[in-house]
């Protein structure tokens, strides 16, 4: 199901009602359209959701941010070695 049908209700369902049957289990790609109409739907700018769906993604997993920070923190020091900034040790 894609974000652009008609059909698609903004926001997943919250629980079943007493005595309804139980919702069916939404994939990943279903919540993301979900999400991706929401913010559609309330006008949000691509470039917020993006950073917002980002920052969701990111602290979503312990240790992901300062890993990632760690290979950028490996990579300059790599640049600037090659610059001759830095002497190897």
């Amino acid at each position: 199901m894609r974000f652009t049908d008609a059909n698609v209700s903004p926001t997943p369902a919250l629980g079943p009602a007493a005595g309804a049957e139980a919702p069916v289990e939404l994939s990943p790609r279903d919540l993301l359209d979900r999400a991706a109409r929401a913010a559609v739907d309330a006008g949000l700018d691509l470039d917020v959701f993006m950073q917002q769906a980002w920052n969701a993604f990111v602290e979503a997993q312990p240790g992901l941010r300062e890993h990632l920070e760690y290979l950028q923190t490996l990579a300059r020091l790599e640049e600037l070695r090659q610059q001759g900034k830095i002497g190897q040790a």
